[in-house]
């Protein structure tokens, strides 16, 4: 669904969103400080979302935030940070007229490749990897750091399996199969951290923390008009 109305923060906090009436939530796993801490710093939102009905390898309504560009004719332009743009053929590439505030840049880099430089610096070069929709295949910090992003098929569409520092070393695995996904952080190391999504029928029951004791975040749904 395209609307500016998810333009905004709120709508991405772990409430109901006054605009559009829908209950979204937000978790934050702990980002990736990549080469050494040298960067870039890769932002991990796990989120939910009523709209987003399909089990794209999280579980119904849970995804990943990560920018994708759409390449056929919708060519939406969703960033990492939530928000979404209509992008527009224009006379020095692409124009995109909803974006009021200056905060990021978008280029056609050719060959199914574009790059989305963003105010903070990040910069994330996206190409189809599956499908129409193009992902961060490589995402790089403002000194030039780099990291490498990879993905299996999953459904219907892609899924982020790895993402591994400019040596190759893995900072990240996800490994899905029926009833769970394994988030795996710094996999190999003396910092190595194990999340689950407990995963049953195609919804997400629980996540388990990499504690002791196994504590864990409850999930449950409701069914309304199909979503």
């Amino acid at each position: 669904v395209h609307s500016n109305a998810f333009n905004f923060m709120s709508f991405i906090l772990n409430q109901v969103d006054p605009r559009t009436g829908q209950y979204t939530c937000a978790i934050s796993l702990p980002e990736l400080k990549a080469n050494n801490l040298c960067g870039p710093v890769v932002p991990l939102p796990l989120n939910f979302n009523p709209l987003n009905t399909p089990d794209s390898g999280f579980g119904k309504g849970w995804n990943l935030r990560q920018s994708q560009f759409n390449t056929t004719n919708r060519r939406m332009l969703t960033l990492y940070t939530g928000e979404s743009f209509k992008v527009n053929p224009g006379a020095n590439g692409v124009e995109i007229p909803e974006k009021k505030i200056d905060s990021f840049h978008f280029h056609d880099l050719g060959n199914q490749r574009y790059r989305v430089e963003h105010k903070s610096g990040l910069v994330e070069v996206l190409a189809r990897v599956q499908g129409d929709i193009a992902l961060p295949v490589q995402m790089l910090s403002p000194q030039g750091h780099s990291v490498s992003l990879e993905y299996v098929a999953f459904g219907t569409g892609p899924l982020l399996s790895s993402i591994r520092n400019a040596d190759g070393t893995p900072l990240l695995t996800l490994v899905r199969s029926t009833n769970w996904l394994d988030i795996t952080l710094f996999p190999g190391s003396a910092y190595e951290a194990l999340f689950r999504l407990n995963i049953v029928g195609g919804e997400t029951q629980s996540l388990v923390l990499p504690t002791d004791d196994q504590a864990s975040w409850r999930f449950g749904y409701a069914s309304k008009e199909g979503l």
